[in-house]
C-alpha cells in the first residue's frame, strides 16, 4: 500500500503525533547528534513509549524512496508531506553519521557536519560548531580544532571559515545562504563571507549545497587566497565576467501555482532578453540555456539506498534528452495549478519516475528561495534572494561554483599582517607578509548557478583578466 493509502486508511492522527515527537528536544538540539551517533544501541524514547533507532531508520529510508517515485509534493496538496520530509531528512542526517562514524574508512569533515545538522538549535551559538568536533573524522592533514569558550561567537565563525579554507585548499565554505531566514538575525560582528551557521536553514538548501560538487567553475585553477587583519578581508582571485542587469522574483514553492507564476516571469524576461541578443552568450539559445538554468543543468535521478555517501538521490548532470521531460513537467505542473486535470490523467507511472519527478525535485532544490537574474552580456543564472541589480558575476579560483558580490567600502589594512590561506602550486608568489595598502572591498551576495560558466569556460573567455577580489 502506498503512503496515500495508508494514511486514508488510519487517518491523520498518526501525523499529528509524528509532529509532537519532531518537535521535541531530541530533534532539534545539536548536542543530542552526538549522543545518538556514539550510541552503539540507540533508543528513542517518547513518553511512556520507546523504540529502537534502527525501527525509525528504515521508516525514514522507506519514506525518502518512495517520494521520489510517487511524485508525493508535486501538487503541494499532500496532507503531511511537510511533517514526514522534515522526519525522515532528521533521521537519515543522523543514520547517516553513524554509519560514517562507524565506519573506519568512511572520513567526514567538520563541513560536511555543519550543514548535514545546519537547521539543530544551541543554546550557546558556538555549539554549533563545537559539538560536532568529536564526529569529525577527517581534518584534512590539519590540527583539529578545539573548543575554545573564550573566543566569542563571531570568532569562533571566522576561525571555522578561515580553517576551512586551509584544510581544503578551496572556498566551498562560502557556499549557501549567508542571510538570515524565518525571522532571525544574522551577527552583525562577522564579515559577509563568514557563514552564521547558528541561522537555521531550508532542507532544500543543505542539498543544493551538497550538488555543488557537480561542478567545476574555477576549472581545476587553484590561486593564492589570503586574509588581511584587522578587518578579516578576504583575498582571493578570479575573472569578473559580468554584471546582474535584470532580477525576477524571489521562488519560494508554496504551491505550485506559486512556483508556474515566477517560472512564467522568469520566462517572459528570457524571451525579451533573446528577442534583443540572439544566441546564448556560450553558444546554443536561450530557450535552452532557461530550463537548464531552472534546474541548475542537473536532473535528480531515482532513489539508492545503496549509494556509498549513504544519501538516498542522486544527481546526474542534464543531457539534451531531458529537455522533453521538462516539457512533460511544465504541462503537469499547469494543469496541477489549474487543477484541469486528475493527477495522473494522460500521464503514466513511467512519466512520473523518470521524467516529471527528476525535473521537480531539481528544480525545487535549485531555486526554492532564491531569485533569477540576466547579466549584461546575457548569461542567466539563480542566486540569493538579495540578488540586486548592479552586482558582479565572478568566477573564482579554488571554487566549484560562481559568486555575486557587491561594492562595499574602503579598507586601509595600515600595515597589518596578511595571512596565507591558500599558497599556489610552487610555493607563495608575493603575498606580502603585511599590508599597507587601501582595497576597495566587496561584500558576498552569496554563490549562484550560471549556465555557461559552470565548468570553467569563464577563465577561457577571449579576454578574460584574473585578477585580485577582496571580499570583507
Amino acid at each position: 500500500m502506498g503512503w496515500n493509502g495508508c494514511l486514508v486508511g488510519h487517518g491523520y492522527s498518526a501525523i499529528s503525533r509524528l509532529l509532537q515527537l519532531t518537535n521535541g528536544q531530541q530533534w532539534t538540539r545539536i548536542w543530542v547528534i552526538q549522543e545518538t551517533v556514539l550510541s552503539r544501541n540507540a533508543t528513542v524514547q517518547f513518553g511512556m513509549l520507546s523504540a529502537p533507532w534502527s525501527m525509525f531508520a528504515e521508516a525514514a529510508t522507506h519514506f525518502a524512496r518512495e517520494r521520489h517515485s510517487l511524485c508525493l509534493d508535486l501538487a503541494g496538496t499532500f496532507q503531511g508531506y511537510d511533517i514526514l520530509t522534515r522526519f525522515s531528512n532528521s533521521v537519515l542526517q543522523i543514520r547517516d553519521t553513524r554509519r560514517h562514524h562507524q565506519a573506519i574508512e568512511k572520513k567526514v569533515t567538520l563541513l560536511s557536519l555543519l550543514w548535514r545538522f545546519r537547521p539543530l538549535e544551541a543554546s550557546d551559538k558556538r555549539d554549533k560548531v563545537f559539538a560536532l568536533l568529536g564526529l569529525t573524522t577527517d581534518w584534512q592533514g590539519m590540527e583539529p580544532l578545539r573548543p575554545d569558550y573564550s573566543v566569542d561567537v563571531g570568532n569562533v565563525f571566522v576561525q571555522t571559515a578561515t580553517r576551512n579554507i586551509q584544510r581544503s585548499a578551496s572556498l566551498s565554505v562560502l557556499s549557501g545562504d549567508l542571510d538570515a531566514t524565518l525571522g532571525r538575525k544574522r551577527l552583525t560582528d562577522i564579515p559577509s563571507w563568514v557563514m552564521d551557521w547558528a541561522l537555521p536553514c531550508l532542507p532544500l538548501e543543505i542539498e543544493r549545497v551538497e550538488t555543488q560538487k557537480m561542478y567545476n567553475a574555477c576549472g581545476g585553477r587553484t590561486g593564492e587566497v589570503s586574509l588581511h587583519l584587522p578587518y578579516n578581508i578576504l583575498h582571493v582571485h578570479g575573472v569578473h565576467v559580468d554584471d546582474v542587469i535584470i532580477v525576477g522574483d524571489v521562488s519560494r514553492h508554496t504551491q505550485i501555482s506559486d512556483t508556474c507564476a515566477v517560472i512564467r516571469q522568469w520566462n517572459l524576461e528570457t524571451m525579451a532578453f533573446e528577442d534583443r541578443r540572439g544566441k546564448y552568450p556560450s553558444g546554443g539559445t536561450y530557450s535552452d540555456a532557461f530550463w537548464r538554468t531552472l534546474v541548475g543543468d542537473l536532473v535528480q535521478t531515482a532513489s539508492i539506498a545503496s549509494l556509498s555517501d549513504g544519501r538516498e538521490t542522486a544527481y546526474r548532470k542534464a543531457t539534451a534528452d531531458d529537455a522533453e521531460a521538462f516539457r512533460a513537467w511544465r504541462m503537469w505542473s499547469r494543469c496541477i495549478s489549474r487543477d484541469t486535470i486528475g493527477r495522473t490523467a494522460s500521464f503514466t507511472q513511467r512519466d512520473l519516475d523518470e521524467g516529471i519527478s527528476s525535473i521537480h525535485y531539481a528544480l525545487k532544490t535549485a531555486t526554492a528561495s532564491r531569485r533569477f537574474f540576466i547579466t549584461r552580456s546575457g548569461y542567466m543564472g539563480v542566486g540569493p534572494k538579495t540578488t540586486q541589480p548592479g552586482d558582479k558575476l565572478y568566477v573564482l579560483e579554488n571554487s566549484d561554483v560562481p559568486f555575486l558580490v557587491r561594492p562595499h567600502s574602503m579598507k586601509n589594512c595600515g600595515g597589518w599582517p596578511a595571512i596565507p590561506l591558500i599558497e599556489p602550486a610552487g610555493g607563495r608568489r608575493g603575498l606580502p607578509d603585511r599590508c599597507y595598502d587601501a582595497h576597495s572591498c566587496h561584500r558576498l551576495v552569496g554563490d549562484c548557478f550560471s549556465y555557461g560558466l559552470m565548468d570553467g569556460e569563464g577563465f577561457e573567455r577571449p579576454g578574460r583578466k584574473v585578477g585580485a577580489l577582496y571580499i570583507a
